[in-house]
């Protein structure tokens, strides 16, 4: 009977909740082992059906969340979670709003 960490079992009880019961997947690479097997059900699978292009969109949000951190400030002014969720709306439109100034500047002046 094989001996399994805590480590392992957590993992597999969150993969099982991601995949199965949230109807969702990572975005997270397994490791690459030349030699040996992947072990475990959830694992194959991922290794399976990972895809690269989404893994990269990724890095694309990622850098725009930390533009965002950068120009409007990491923490959170308002208390209340509505109130924070107002206000990292309104982030995202003065976010937009200035990508769209940009696009317009370059095209009247390039």
């Amino acid at each position: 009977m094989p001996m399994f960490s805590i480590k392992d079992m957590i993992l597999k009880i969150f993969t099982r909740l991601i995949r199965d019961d949230l109807n969702s997947y990572s975005l997270i690479p397994v490791r690459d082992r030349k030699r040996k097997r992947i072990s475990g059900y959830y694992c194959r699978e991922l290794s399976r059906s990972f895809d690269m292009t989404s893994y990269h969109r990724r890095n694309l949000v990622e850098t725009v969340f930390s533009v965002i951190k950068r120009k409007f400030g990491e923490s959170m002014k308002a208390r209340k979670f509505q109130s924070q969720i107002k206000e990292l709306k309104i982030k995202l439109i003065l976010y937009n709003i200035s990508k769209i100034i940009f696009v317009i500047f370059i095209q009247i002046y390039h």
